[in-house]
């Protein structure tokens, strides 16, 4: 299995600007008035969304940040380096695979207004593919890039 058969199989498409191939897989119909979690939504958002997302040795994912709070789900792969720092630069360093008796992790979560980003780590097949959970659910105005 490569990653063109993944794109393929999945139908996920190029995720501009932050880098690899997503397709949003679920998006709640329960929506909640976000601006009762946190001051900076600006209205609704769904309750939850899901996405497919695979990363190559040629992409990955850019530092950003979102308003809400996301969780990863390992699949299959290589691992994959997660870098996150919070608000106040406090950073960490979580490798999600397969590996559980080496540290590797099958989850991993990523507080809301988090600074992250991702890239393939021991690459050996040169691709991985999680899923990411955002609640509440993600909306393009709640991502930045982070230079």
């Amino acid at each position: 299995m490569e990653a063109r058969d993944i794109i393929k199989k999945l139908r996920l498409k190029p995720l501009e600007p932050e880098g690899g191939y997503f397709r949003e897989i679920f998006r709640s119909e329960i929506e909640i008035d976000a601006r009762q979690i946190r001051p900076e939504y600006d209205g609704m958002r769904a309750l939850f969304t899901v996405i497919y997302y695979l990363i190559t040795e040629d992409t990955s994912s850019a530092p950003h940040r979102l308003l809400s709070d996301e969780i990863w789900f390992f699949h299959t792969g290589d691992p994959v380096e997660l870098l996150i720092a919070s608000p106040q630069n406090k950073t960490r360093r979580i490798i999600l695979g397969e590996d559980i008796l080496d540290g590797q992790k099958f989850q991993a979560h990523i507080p809301a207004g988090w600074t992250q980003s991702a890239r393939l780590f021991a690459v050996k097949r040169g691709f991985a593919l999680v899923s990411t959970v955002v609640m509440p659910g993600f909306e393009e105005k709640d991502f930045s890039l982070v230079k």
